[in-house]
Protein backbone atom coordinates (compact mmCIF):
# COMPACT_ATOMS: atom_id res chain seq x y z
CA UNK A 1 0.00 0.00 0.00
CA UNK A 2 1.15 3.54 -0.69
CA UNK A 3 2.40 5.53 2.28
CA UNK A 4 1.19 9.16 2.29
CA UNK A 5 0.91 12.20 4.55
CA UNK A 6 -1.90 14.73 4.86
CA UNK A 7 -1.60 18.10 6.56
CA UNK A 8 -4.62 18.61 8.81
CA UNK A 9 -4.59 21.68 11.05
CA UNK A 10 -1.45 21.33 13.20
CA UNK A 11 -1.10 17.64 12.38
CA UNK A 12 0.67 15.77 9.62
CA UNK A 13 -1.28 12.53 9.43
CA UNK A 14 0.31 9.45 7.94
CA UNK A 15 -1.91 6.93 6.18
CA UNK A 16 -1.79 3.98 3.81
CA UNK A 17 -4.04 3.93 0.76
CA UNK A 18 -4.66 1.65 -2.21
CA UNK A 19 -7.46 0.36 -4.42
CA UNK A 20 -10.45 1.65 -6.33
CA UNK A 21 -14.17 2.09 -5.90
CA UNK A 22 -16.04 2.88 -2.70
CA UNK A 23 -13.91 3.97 0.25
CA UNK A 24 -13.24 1.80 3.27
CA UNK A 25 -11.47 3.32 6.28
CA UNK A 26 -9.78 0.88 8.67
CA UNK A 27 -8.87 2.18 12.13
CA UNK A 28 -5.87 0.43 13.77
CA UNK A 29 -6.42 -1.01 17.24
CA UNK A 30 -4.72 -0.41 20.60
CA UNK A 31 -0.93 0.16 20.39
CA UNK A 32 -0.84 -0.80 16.70
CA UNK A 33 -0.44 1.33 13.59
CA UNK A 34 -1.37 1.05 9.91
CA UNK A 35 1.72 -1.14 9.44
CA UNK A 36 0.02 -4.11 11.13
CA UNK A 37 -2.99 -3.75 8.84
CA UNK A 38 -1.28 -3.29 5.50
CA UNK A 39 -1.59 -6.94 4.39
CA UNK A 40 -5.28 -6.98 5.20
CA UNK A 41 -5.69 -3.60 3.54
CA UNK A 42 -3.93 -4.77 0.40
CA UNK A 43 -6.29 -7.73 0.03
CA UNK A 44 -9.32 -5.53 0.59
CA UNK A 45 -8.03 -3.00 -1.96
CA UNK A 46 -9.14 -5.45 -4.66
CA UNK A 47 -12.71 -4.43 -3.80
CA UNK A 48 -12.48 -0.99 -2.17
CA UNK A 49 -10.36 2.12 -1.96
CA UNK A 50 -8.79 1.25 1.38
CA UNK A 51 -7.49 3.99 3.67
CA UNK A 52 -5.72 3.20 6.96
CA UNK A 53 -4.98 6.42 8.89
CA UNK A 54 -2.59 6.69 11.82
CA UNK A 55 -4.68 8.99 13.98
CA UNK A 56 -2.39 10.04 16.86
CA UNK A 57 0.04 7.19 16.21
CA UNK A 58 2.68 5.68 13.92
CA UNK A 59 4.49 8.03 11.57
CA UNK A 60 1.99 10.84 12.12
CA UNK A 61 3.27 14.10 13.56
CA UNK A 62 1.10 16.04 16.02
CA UNK A 63 1.68 18.91 18.41
CA UNK A 64 -0.69 17.90 21.21
CA UNK A 65 -1.58 14.38 22.39
CA UNK A 66 -5.09 12.92 22.58
CA UNK A 67 -6.55 12.45 26.05
CA UNK A 68 -10.03 11.20 25.16
CA UNK A 69 -11.78 9.22 22.45
CA UNK A 70 -13.41 12.48 21.35
CA UNK A 71 -9.96 13.86 20.42
CA UNK A 72 -9.52 10.95 17.99
CA UNK A 73 -13.03 11.50 16.61
CA UNK A 74 -12.44 15.20 15.95
CA UNK A 75 -9.13 14.59 14.17
CA UNK A 76 -10.56 11.70 12.13
CA UNK A 77 -13.39 13.96 10.94
CA UNK A 78 -10.90 16.65 9.94
CA UNK A 79 -8.88 14.00 8.08
CA UNK A 80 -11.98 12.73 6.24
CA UNK A 81 -13.03 16.27 5.33
CA UNK A 82 -9.55 17.17 4.06
CA UNK A 83 -9.66 14.15 1.73
CA UNK A 84 -13.12 15.32 0.62
CA UNK A 85 -14.71 11.99 1.51
CA UNK A 86 -18.49 12.41 1.60
CA UNK A 87 -19.30 8.76 2.36
CA UNK A 88 -17.22 5.84 3.56
CA UNK A 89 -17.45 2.35 4.97
CA UNK A 90 -15.85 2.18 8.40
CA UNK A 91 -14.12 -0.72 10.18
CA UNK A 92 -13.14 -0.63 13.85
CA UNK A 93 -11.16 -3.37 15.60
CA UNK A 94 -10.73 -3.79 19.36
CA UNK A 95 -10.21 -0.32 20.91
CA UNK A 96 -10.75 1.42 17.57
CA UNK A 97 -14.26 -0.05 17.61
CA UNK A 98 -15.17 2.47 20.31
CA UNK A 99 -13.69 5.24 18.14
CA UNK A 100 -15.58 3.99 15.07
CA UNK A 101 -18.84 3.87 17.03
CA UNK A 102 -18.41 7.38 18.41
CA UNK A 103 -17.49 8.72 14.97
CA UNK A 104 -20.42 7.09 13.16
CA UNK A 105 -22.92 8.28 15.79
CA UNK A 106 -21.55 11.82 15.78
CA UNK A 107 -21.22 12.07 11.99
CA UNK A 108 -23.74 9.54 10.58
CA UNK A 109 -23.95 11.43 7.30
CA UNK A 110 -20.33 10.41 6.61
CA UNK A 111 -20.64 6.65 7.22
CA UNK A 112 -22.43 4.27 4.85
CA UNK A 113 -22.09 1.18 7.05
CA UNK A 114 -20.08 0.28 10.12
CA UNK A 115 -18.40 -3.03 10.96
CA UNK A 116 -16.94 -3.74 14.39
CA UNK A 117 -14.66 -6.72 15.12
CA UNK A 118 -13.58 -8.09 18.52
CA UNK A 119 -14.84 -5.07 20.41
CA UNK A 120 -17.92 -3.50 21.97
CA UNK A 121 -20.15 -0.76 20.60
CA UNK A 122 -20.77 0.52 24.11
CA UNK A 123 -18.72 1.12 27.23
CA UNK A 124 -17.33 -1.86 29.10
CA UNK A 125 -17.46 -1.33 32.83
CA UNK A 126 -15.21 -3.83 34.55
CA UNK A 127 -13.19 -3.90 37.73
CA UNK A 128 -9.41 -4.20 37.49
CA UNK A 129 -9.37 -3.31 33.81
CA UNK A 130 -5.60 -2.85 33.75
CA UNK A 131 -4.97 -6.34 35.13
CA UNK A 132 -7.46 -7.81 32.66
CA UNK A 133 -5.76 -5.97 29.81
CA UNK A 134 -2.35 -7.35 30.81
CA UNK A 135 -3.63 -10.89 31.35
CA UNK A 136 -5.47 -10.68 28.03
CA UNK A 137 -2.26 -9.89 26.18
CA UNK A 138 -0.44 -12.72 27.92
CA UNK A 139 -3.12 -15.21 26.88
CA UNK A 140 -3.30 -13.77 23.36
CA UNK A 141 0.44 -14.08 22.80
CA UNK A 142 0.49 -17.58 24.35
CA UNK A 143 -2.40 -18.79 22.16
CA UNK A 144 -0.55 -17.61 19.05
CA UNK A 145 2.65 -19.50 19.83
CA UNK A 146 1.34 -22.80 18.49
CA UNK A 147 1.08 -21.87 14.81
CA UNK A 148 3.37 -20.23 12.27
CA UNK A 149 0.78 -17.57 11.42
CA UNK A 150 0.24 -16.86 15.10
CA UNK A 151 3.95 -16.53 15.81
CA UNK A 152 4.36 -14.16 12.84
CA UNK A 153 1.44 -12.08 14.11
CA UNK A 154 3.05 -11.82 17.57
CA UNK A 155 6.31 -10.67 16.01
CA UNK A 156 4.55 -8.14 13.76
CA UNK A 157 2.63 -6.65 16.68
CA UNK A 158 5.75 -6.46 18.84
CA UNK A 159 7.79 -4.62 16.20
CA UNK A 160 4.92 -2.28 15.34
CA UNK A 161 4.15 -1.53 18.98
CA UNK A 162 7.80 -0.77 19.79
CA UNK A 163 7.96 1.57 16.78
CA UNK A 164 4.86 3.39 18.03
CA UNK A 165 6.24 3.67 21.56
CA UNK A 166 9.62 4.99 20.40
CA UNK A 167 8.03 7.71 18.26
CA UNK A 168 5.18 8.75 20.57
CA UNK A 169 5.84 7.41 24.11
CA UNK A 170 3.43 9.82 25.82
CA UNK A 171 0.58 9.06 23.42
CA UNK A 172 1.32 5.35 23.70
CA UNK A 173 0.76 5.49 27.45
CA UNK A 174 -2.28 7.75 27.08
CA UNK A 175 -3.82 5.30 24.63
CA UNK A 176 -3.47 2.58 27.25
CA UNK A 177 -5.21 4.80 29.82
CA UNK A 178 -8.02 5.49 27.34
CA UNK A 179 -8.44 1.72 26.86
CA UNK A 180 -8.91 1.02 30.58
CA UNK A 181 -11.13 4.00 31.34
CA UNK A 182 -14.75 3.32 32.34
CA UNK A 183 -16.80 5.82 30.36
CA UNK A 184 -20.11 7.02 31.78
CA UNK A 185 -22.25 7.38 28.64
CA UNK A 186 -23.42 4.07 27.14
CA UNK A 187 -24.41 3.62 23.50
CA UNK A 188 -28.16 2.97 23.19
CA UNK A 189 -28.61 3.21 19.42
CA UNK A 190 -26.44 3.10 16.30
CA UNK A 191 -27.23 5.89 13.86
CA UNK A 192 -25.94 3.94 10.86
CA UNK A 193 -26.38 0.32 9.81
CA UNK A 194 -23.91 -1.54 12.01
CA UNK A 195 -22.68 -5.04 12.73
CA UNK A 196 -20.52 -6.42 15.56
CA UNK A 197 -18.58 -9.64 15.09
CA UNK A 198 -17.89 -10.86 18.61
CA UNK A 199 -15.25 -13.50 19.35
CA UNK A 200 -16.59 -16.15 21.73
CA UNK A 201 -13.07 -16.95 23.03
CA UNK A 202 -11.95 -13.31 23.27
CA UNK A 203 -9.01 -12.98 25.66
CA UNK A 204 -10.03 -9.45 26.69
CA UNK A 205 -13.82 -9.13 26.53
CA UNK A 206 -16.12 -11.54 28.42
CA UNK A 207 -18.99 -13.12 26.53
CA UNK A 208 -21.64 -11.34 28.60
CA UNK A 209 -20.62 -8.09 26.89
CA UNK A 210 -22.21 -9.50 23.72
CA UNK A 211 -25.52 -9.65 25.60
CA UNK A 212 -25.16 -6.00 26.61
CA UNK A 213 -24.49 -5.05 22.99
CA UNK A 214 -27.55 -7.00 21.85
CA UNK A 215 -29.72 -4.33 23.50
CA UNK A 216 -28.32 -1.60 21.24
CA UNK A 217 -30.76 -0.63 18.51
CA UNK A 218 -29.72 -0.95 14.85
CA UNK A 219 -26.78 -3.22 15.73
CA UNK A 220 -26.55 -6.74 14.33
CA UNK A 221 -24.41 -9.14 16.36
CA UNK A 222 -22.68 -12.30 15.18
CA UNK A 223 -20.84 -14.45 17.72
CA UNK A 224 -18.08 -16.59 16.24
CA UNK A 225 -16.05 -19.34 17.90
CA UNK A 226 -12.69 -17.55 17.67
CA UNK A 227 -10.17 -15.58 19.72
CA UNK A 228 -9.66 -11.80 19.89
CA UNK A 229 -7.15 -11.44 17.05
CA UNK A 230 -8.58 -14.04 14.68
CA UNK A 231 -8.65 -11.56 11.78
CA UNK A 232 -4.84 -11.53 11.61
CA UNK A 233 -4.57 -15.32 11.67
CA UNK A 234 -7.45 -16.00 9.29
CA UNK A 235 -7.08 -13.09 6.90
CA UNK A 236 -8.78 -14.77 3.95
CA UNK A 237 -11.94 -15.38 5.96
CA UNK A 238 -11.87 -11.87 7.38
CA UNK A 239 -11.52 -10.32 3.92
CA UNK A 240 -14.45 -12.43 2.70
CA UNK A 241 -16.63 -11.36 5.65
CA UNK A 242 -15.79 -7.67 5.21
CA UNK A 243 -16.34 -7.79 1.46
CA UNK A 244 -19.71 -9.54 1.79
CA UNK A 245 -20.92 -7.15 4.49
CA UNK A 246 -20.05 -3.91 2.73
CA UNK A 247 -20.84 -5.05 -0.80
Amino acid sequence: MKSQFLKVKDHNIHYLAEGYGERLIILPSLWLTSKSYQEIGKELSKYFTVIIPDIYKGKSIFQKPAYEIKDYVILLKAFVDKLKISKTYLLGVSLSGILATEFSNKFPETVNKLLLISTSATIIKMKYKLLKLISGYIRLIFNNLFSIKGFKANLMWFIDSIYYFCHHPKQYLLEGLIAIKNYEKPTLKMKVTSKLIFAKKDEFIPLEIANINSKIKNLEIEIIDKTHAWMFIEQEEMVRIIKNYFK
